[in-house]
């Protein structure tokens, strides 16, 4: 080997210096950068988190050391170095020579990342081709050997899938494969199982070590899991408004914050902080035994319309919501939580068994109109889903209170402005639209609308998991405020085992559609009965420890 190429070898991988990025505007304005000064270097072998909240820069730094800013994204200043070869201003021509050869990128949305009119095993092998890494002849075979590689089940048939037949976590692994298809020597993997519930997300992470064993890869992990970058990597970058507040070895970090905003991350973080709820839980003292919500022998299939074939989203489930509880619903994705949930709320049909909310029994196929909106409310996962975009937050919180005919105008703008002051939100927002928000205020927005209505019982479909740690502390702490001064029970459905263990009185684990276990909380998290809950704690990060780099 001659000096050159050993001195190419021991430089980073990916080296950033001084580095600062701005989205529209001249050139040489920095007034507003997404990024500003940014330094750090990845070794051979070496994991390097970067965290942050929403907004901090993570994407940004992901997409400039990718070479992947959108058109109106520029780097000013500074310098990215990969493998030694300054990439600052290439082209595109000079950037497709070290994508994917070089550089491999696994992105947050892997839905919105695959052509959704093209089957996932020819976009691999297709890649392949590109990189001339296999002839036409034999792209498929070695995509499906890829696909077996990234663990897959059956890679002969998922080849021919088309991307929406494919579950999160498979949909995963195939751009895993497709990242990893030209052995690049650094994986740049931007919030890869933010989406994925605990078990999918410990098995992607646990393939991505593989990976790195086998390929030797670099690996920089953009995260707002302070948890998963504790357990995952070896040094931390911590980001804010476009700048870097610290970076060093993770375990110094975690255990000796320096800087004020990493010690408020990992206070928020649930999985490292499981008492930060303790006084707002034990406030109210001991529960009644009085019921809530009682679920028995609940039973639900969907029918296929194309094939006529049933498929069973509910077997029998019951358990009972004791009043003045946090209730959660815990289980993987499939599991049939969301199924329950919409069922509770009067907004789905079921085939037998019997459901009773607030001593009201449901019937099999409720009306159109749900008559017990002022007893329950939902709270959806996506707010902004949940929110008509063509209506400012005042009309958005009207509407519930004109079609109850509750109080006259004024009234209701009363109502509302009281509302908004409990959820923390501004009477500014009133004339603003959902798309104007952060997650945070439409989630608020999405709580605010429920309990105008002052019902008894909130059902919280996943109302967190597209939230930062941060912004998800104040919405819990929000929530178990609301709880006690309220006098609510909650039905809690989340896969974040880290958040249930901070707020829940009663957990009810289900499996593909059944009952594992249901009781209280402490006896559960602290005993469980059934392995498939040991399952699901074993895998909530921040429990396991991370190999040592090569």
């Amino acid at each position: 080997m001659d000096n050159d190429e050993s001195t190419r070898l021991n430089l980073p991988v990916l080296s950033v210096r001084d580095l600062a990025v701005v989205y529209g505007g001249r050139r040489d304005r920095l007034d507003s950068p997404a990024l500003h000064g940014v330094s750090f270097d990845i070794a051979a072998g070496e994991t390097l988190a970067l965290v942050g909240q929403s907004g901090s820069g993570k994407s940004t730094l992901a997409l400039a050391a990718a070479g992947l800013l959108p058109a109106n994204g520029r780097i000013v200043h500074g310098e990215v170095h990969l493998r030694g070869e300054r990439v600052t201003h290439h082209d595109r021509r000079r950037w497709q020579k070290l994508r994917g050869k070089v550089l491999g990128f696994i992105p947050q949305d892997p839905l919105g990342s695959l052509d959704p009119l093209q089957r996932v095993g020819h976009q691999l092998a297709q890649s392949l081709v590109l990189h001339g890494i296999a002839r036409r002849s034999e792209a498929r075979e070695q995509a499906i050997g890829l696909f077996d590689r990234v663990g897959i089940r059956e890679p002969r048939l998922r080849f021919d899938a088309y991307p929406h037949e494919l579950s999160g976590g498979q949909l995963q692994r195939v751009l895993i494969a497709i990242a990893v298809a030209a052995r690049p020597s650094l994986l740049v993997a931007d919030e890869p199982t933010s989406a994925l519930d605990v078990t999918v997300q410990r098995r992607i992470l646990d393939l991505i070590e593989d990976l790195q064993d086998e390929l030797s890869l670099s690996l920089l992990l953009i995260t707002h899991d302070l948890a998963l970058a504790k357990e995952r990597s070896h040094r931390l970058v911590v980001l804010n408004h476009g700048a870097v507040r610290e970076t060093g070895d993770t375990a110094t970090v975690m255990s000796a914050p320096r800087d004020s905003y990493t010690v408020q991350l990992l206070a928020d973080a649930p999985a490292l902080s499981p008492d930060k709820f303790d006084a707002l839980r034990h406030a109210r003292g001991p529960l009644a035994a009085v019921p809530a919500i009682e679920i028995r022998d609940l039973t639900k299939t969907f029918r296929n319309r194309w094939t006529g074939q049933a498929a069973t989203a509910l077997d029998k489930v019951g358990f009972t919501v004791t009043r003045g509880a946090v209730h959660a619903l815990v289980g993987e994705s499939g599991s049939g939580k969301t199924t329950a949930a919409r069922i509770v709320a009067g907004l789905s049909s079921f085939d037998s068994g019997s459901v009773t909310v607030a001593g009201r029994t449901l019937p099999l196929h409720p009306p159109t109109t749900n008559h017990h909106a002022r007893t329950l409310q939902l709270v959806y996962q996506n707010a902004l889903a949940a929110l008509d975009p063509k209506f400012t937050i005042a009309e958005a919180l009207a509407e519930p209170l004109r079609i109850h005919r509750l109080g006259n105008a004024a009234q209701r703008h009363d109502s509302i402005r009281a509302t908004l002051e409990q959820v923390g939100l501004p009477e500014s927002i009133l004339e603003r639209r959902p798309r104007d928000l952060s997650g945070g205020q439409r989630q608020r927005v999405a709580i605010a609308r429920a309990l105008l209505l002052q019902p008894e019982l909130l059902v919280l479909d996943e109302p967190t998991s597209a939230l930062d740690v941060t912004v998800q502390a104040r919405l819990v702490e929000l929530l178990m405020e609301l709880k006690q001064r309220n006098g609510l029970t909650y039905l809690f459905i989340s896969h974040d085992l880290s958040l249930v263990r901070q707020i829940a009185d009663e957990i009810t684990v289900l499996s593909t559609g059944r009952v594992v276990e249901t009781g209280p909380a402490d006896r559960i998290l602290s005993s469980p009965s059934h392995s498939y809950t040991a399952d699901l704690l074993a895998a909530v990060p921040g429990r396991g420890s991370f190999r040592s780099a090569a």
